[in-house]
């Protein structure tokens, strides 16, 4: 018995879903989880990029010391259970808001409910307060712009061009968000030492380049996830 549904990897899809919904989103969430680490944590992992650039400067290190260096030490299971947690509470938080509702979720509501998976999934991996906190936030903030660029800036909201600008935008607007959490006091240091302007330049700097190495990964996160979910069309 099959039931038509959305293939976009990051919400809870629409209304006459089956049960077996939340597990799907949580195998999607798993697999994309694991495949950003695969992309992101050896960009990471470099201390500084060559002028031959990123893609060169992987090659380079590879071919010296191995691929597994790469990534050792990367968290690939904990990635993973993290993001199929994150997905599949989602799910159900989605659900359970618009159960009763014919309208569609406004984008605030779904970065209300991405930051109640957030908080859930965050809590996996550690349980420090302030790191769930900006976790929950930063998640949050992944879903609801995410959904307000898909919604507001394409015809059509499903289409893979919409997921993947909604999910890049939504990737840079909430890791910028959470480097900016984590690092207030060190900002405040900053603009004190060197002054407001310059101050001001290095975080943006500093910021910029961090948002940068973690798009590739987001990026993966989405294609992954949404080649899962069609899958099961």
């Amino acid at each position: 018995m099959s039931t038509t549904h959305s293939v976009w990897a990051f919400h809870a899809l629409a209304a006459g879903m089956d049960s077996r919904l939340p597990i799907l989103s949580a195998v999607s969430g798993m697999g994309a989880g694991a495949a950003m680490v695969a992309v992101s944590h050896p960009l990471s992992a470099m201390v500084a990029v060559s002028r031959e650039g990123v893609w060169a400067t992987v090659k380079r290190t590879a071919s010296l010391t191995g691929l597994r260096a790469l990534y050792k030490g990367a968290p690939l299971a904990s990635g993973a259970l993290s993001s199929g947690l994150c997905l599949g509470a989602n799910d159900v938080i989605r659900r359970a808001m618009q159960s009763g509702h014919d309208q569609a979720m406004t984008p605030f509501e779904v970065g209300q409910a991405g930051t109640a998976a957030g908080a859930i999934a965050g809590l996996l991996e550690q349980r420090r307060l302030g790191f769930v906190s900006r976790f929950a936030i930063s998640t949050g903030v992944f879903f609801g712009v995410s959904n307000l660029v898909r919604t507001r800036c394409f015809a059509e909201d499903q289409s893979l061009q919409a997921v993947l600008v909604g999910g890049a935008v939504g990737g840079i607007v909430s890791e910028t968000t959470r480097l900016s959490l984590e690092n207030v006091s060190a900002y405040a240091k900053a603009v004190k030492l060197v002054g407001p302007s310059a101050g001001f330049h290095s975080i943006v700097k500093s910021i910029g380049n961090q948002v940068a190495r973690s798009l590739p990964g987001t990026v993966s996160f989405v294609i992954t996830a949404s080649a899962i979910q069609k899958c099961f069309i």
